[in-house]
This record gives structure tokens, sequence and C-alpha cells, in this order.
């Protein structure tokens, strides 16, 4: 029973400890849907606490409640990659089937290559183009940060009774 107790303790301990580390996370570039259904293209986001502390669009900086935020999404990088991977297997099936007709001449090797490479080139530019955005936060709930653990404490007919949930 003691080691039970124990065990209950630390994981309240850890995990209240860790939803305590989600204060102070930074973006670069966010958009954030607000309750009003409006949005804000926002720099250097700042969550402290209950607050949002970024530079709005005309260059000033703003303070904002985050209990007025719908969902925040953060730009996380581009699509390059998935562009160049798709565009240059589309390329090498492109460079596949033209090798493989019989009414064409069969092209070189480098020729072949140059081509895969070439499509994989374009469609990264083409990836560079479209920014990746990640919702970070939703309705109270910071996407990613919450612990698989849920620990619920009560007691119904007055005996002590604890919930425990693993989410996987």
């Amino acid at each position: 029973m003691k080691s039970l107790i124990f065990l209950v303790a630390l994981l309240i301990t850890v995990f209240s400890t860790y939803s305590q580390s989600m204060d102070g996370r930074q973006y670069e570039k966010a958009i954030l849907f607000l309750k009003n259904q409006s949005s804000l293209n926002v720099k250097k986001l700042n969550i402290k606490g209950t607050d949002l502390f970024f530079i709005n669009n005309t260059n000033r900086e703003q303070q904002l409640k985050l209990d007025g935020v719908n969902t925040i999404k953060a730009r996380k990088g581009n699509y390059f990659l998935e562009g160049a991977t798709y565009t240059g297997i589309v390329c090498l099936g492109a460079a596949i089937v033209a090798s493989s007709r019989k009414d064409t001449t069969k092209p070189t090797t480098g020729e072949f290559a140059g081509f895969v490479a070439g499509g994989a080139v374009l469609g990264g530019l083409v990836g560079l183009l479209f920014p990746k955005w990640k919702e970070v936060y939703s309705k109270g709930d910071f996407l990613g940060q919450r612990a698989p653990l849920y620990l619920k404490f009560g007691s119904p007919d007055n005996q002590l009774a604890i919930k425990i949930t693993i989410a996987l």
C-alpha cells in the first residue's frame, strides 16, 4: 500500500512539473485563430502562462490573453523534401516508361539520372514556396505536450477511488 501511495505521489509530481514546462514557448511566425472568428498573423509569439506576447502585422508589440484564442498554428518549415521526393518518384516512373518503349531511342544513364534529379530539384523548389503549419494550441490543450496518463481522484459513496487512464 505504501508503494502504491508513493507511486501515485511520484506520478503527480512528475506530470505536474511536466505540464508547467509549457510556459515560455516561443514561435517565430504563427497564426492566432481568435474566438470571435478572426485570425491574426503574428511574429515572435511568446507564450507566458495565460498571456501571449507577439509582434502584430503593423510591427507593434501586442499582448493577448490565451482564453481569447481558439487555435494557434506555428510555422514549422516547408515542403521542400516532400516536393523533391514526390516529383523525383514521378520523374523516375516517367523515365522508366519512356525507356521501355520500343519505338523511341533509349536514354543514356546520364540522361536518365539528369531527368530524375532535375525533377526532384524542381519539386523541391516548388515545395519551398509552401510553409508548413503545425497546430500547437487548441481550446485549452497544448498539442504534443499532453501526458498520456490521466489521474482522477474522487470519493463516490464515501469510498476513496483513484482512476488511472493510459492513452496510447
